[in-house]
């Protein structure tokens, strides 16, 4: 799959369940920021109606990781898998 980049500016105005949902993923550290809720939201969604696959996504972290030059020991990975695991 070729993913062209463009961009689009989102103004989102959530009321009611959906803000307190919006407010706690945030709050709880699940997302730093609204913007990064709603990327991460639409993956998501992309990748329940198949659009995009997990192994996909893995690649993409992959070259952005190699990219910035951080280098992760595999001690460092596993504590971060632990840490998602256990929430």
């Amino acid at each position: 799959m070729v993913i062209l980049m463009s961009e689009v500016a989102i103004n989102v105005k959530l009321k009611g369940n959906t803000a307190r949902l919006a407010k706690d993923i945030i709050k709880k550290g699940y997302s730093e920021s609204k913007g990064e809720l709603v990327r991460n939201s639409i993956i998501f969604y992309a990748m329940k109606l198949g659009l995009i696959s997990p192994k996909t996504l893995h690649k993409e972290a992959m070259e952005k990781i190699k990219a910035s030059g951080i280098k992760y020991t595999y001690e460092e990975i596993r504590e971060q898998i632990e840490e998602v695991e256990n929430e």
